[in-house]
């Protein structure tokens, strides 16, 4: 890629490179069905000419298929008006030195995922329950540089196993995602899957309203992913859309609520530098209820005079402006069971789906359904299962109410796959309302 950085076609230069090799295992009524790998490597140029900027991207990386492609952004950018306010692409950085691949990832393969998903199976079927899911688990390698002096370059290895314990009337779930395969406890992933669906069977049905509720990490990742987008993003702040917006400095949610970035920290996905070369930094979003700061990259930090935290999105993702990928919530000092004990009455939330968090996003109010696991809570013990509820509520009322966060916490997936996770515990929040009901 050298010869491309050094053209004297474009004023500046940008080329990313990866390269990456997937193990892909799904199942479906405890049985596995399909196994594939796949190996992908691509290339993406940014070039900036006179404040016009041109993006084109390859998976032919051969020296003609580079030729084209190199071509094509130049011949965008000479289509483009001026990009306002682009500060031009980041000079060379210094990295903070971390080990993200691990050897025994790659070394499990397809062998270990199926071991993995043996221990499922074998557990759900003494008790008559299917399983449904997939098991992915690789190896890629990044590298981003530019005509400015970024050279950067760093692997990772991955893994992504997530399951669905069936019986007739009820489900219930489980699921685990970092870069060190054999740290995984899938005996305990069995256990959790299997007791819940067992113990939830035949589920019963209650009213709508509000209740105390206790969401578990995979609930509680799905409402934090919709505020980090709505909400921790630099767009949101430009735009005026989000709940933080000309709030900074004020007290917006409750005093046990701490909120931060950080991909430094090796409990979760943790990286380097982000997909424009720019070193990762520890953001605090919310610190005690108070609102502090949110992400960005350098395009969206010169808009808004602000420096880049190490966000950016990459060349395809400069519309879109930073986002935090990976979110840390501070933990409290109880553990889960603990927490439930302490619910007179109430609902264990295992996790969401089909969750708009654009009903009204000045207050982060959401919508969605509960699956895979609702349970009464009463006299502090898992009564019975529940059938599936709607749910409609304001997130930053919800975040004021927040009774006990677990001191335990867990790896969340979000949309972005293995480029990095939420942390997250279980919370217990009061006045949590349910709108609708489901017949299953």
């Amino acid at each position: 890629l050298k010869p491309y950085l050094t053209s004297d076609e474009a004023d500046e230069i940008e080329a990313t490179f990866s390269n990456t090799s997937t193990g892909m295992t799904r199942y479906s009524n405890t049985i596995t069905h399909q196994t594939m790998h796949e190996n992908s490597s691509s290339v993406t140029f940014r070039v900036i000419k006179e404040g016009k900027i041109g993006i084109a991207g390859t998976d032919n990386i051969s020296n003609d298929g580079l030729d084209k492609a190199f071509k094509t952004a130049l011949g965008i950018s000479d289509r483009m008006k001026p990009t306002k306010k682009f500060p031009g692409l980041p000079e060379g950085q210094e990295y903070e030195s971390m080990d993200t691949y691990c050897e025994s990832t790659v070394q499990a393969g397809q062998a270990g995922r199926i071991a993995g998903i043996k221990k499922v199976f074998d557990l759900a079927k003494k008790h008559d329950l299917n399983v449904a899911g997939r098991f992915k688990s690789g190896e890629t390698e990044f590298m981003i540089a530019n005509s400015k002096g970024v050279r950067a370059y760093q692997p990772f290895t991955f893994f992504d196993m997530s399951n669905i314990v069936m019986h007739p009337t009820f489900s219930s779930f489980s699921a685990a995602i970092g870069r060190d395969l054999s740290k995984v406890d899938f005996d305990k992933l069995a256990e959790k899957a299997v007791e819940k669906t067992v113990k939830g069977i035949n589920p019963k049905e209650i009213d709508t309203g509000k209740y105390d509720v206790v969401l578990e990490p995979a609930a509680f990742g799905e409402v934090m992913e919709w505020l980090g987008y709505i909400g921790f993003t630099s767009k949101s702040i430009e735009e005026g859309t989000g709940f933080m917006y000309e709030k900074f400095g004020e007290k917006i949610l409750g005093d046990n609520i701490t909120i931060y970035d950080d991909a430094l920290d090796t409990r979760g996905m943790s990286a380097p530098f982000d997909f424009e070369g720019m070193p990762k930094q520890k953001v605090t979003i919310i610190d005690s209820g108070v609102a502090k700061d949110v992400v960005y990259d350098t395009y969206s930090g010169s808009k808004m005079g602000k420096k880049s935290t190490g966000h950016s999105l990459g060349a395809r993702g400069m519309a879109h402006g930073a986002m935090p990928m990976n979110i840390y919530f501070k933990p409290g000092q109880k553990s889960l069971d603990e927490i439930i004990s302490s619910v007179e009455r109430g609902v264990l939330v295992t996790r969401f789906h089909y969750v708009n968090g654009f009903l009204h996003t000045p207050t982060a109010k959401m919508t969605g359904m509960t699956r895979d696991g609702l349970f009464l809570i009463e006299d502090g013990k898992i009564q019975h299962g529940l059938k599936n509820m709607r749910w409609t509520d304001n997130m930053v009322r919800i975040l004021n109410n927040v009774a006990a966060i677990s001191k335990e916490v867990e790896a969340i997936p979000a949309w972005w796959g293995e480029a990095g996770a939420y942390m997250l515990p279980a919370v217990h929040v009061k006045d949590f309302e349910f709108t609708g009901k489901s017949d299953h």
